[in-house]
């Protein structure tokens, strides 16, 4: 089970700009969430 500390640490760690909000781009720009986003879908990050 996570916990809400390692929520809010991975949180932190995606929101590369700090306004609160995690946007998409973020979301490729994170090496390990892009690796299982592109092999779940066979996409490649913009």
């Amino acid at each position: 089970m996570i916990t809400e500390q390692e929520l809010q640490s991975l949180f932190n760690k995606l929101d590369r700009d700090q306004d609160g909000k995690v946007s998409i781009n973020e979301l490729f720009l994170s090496p390990g969430l892009s690796a299982i986003i592109s092999s779940k879908t066979n996409t490649s990050s913009p």
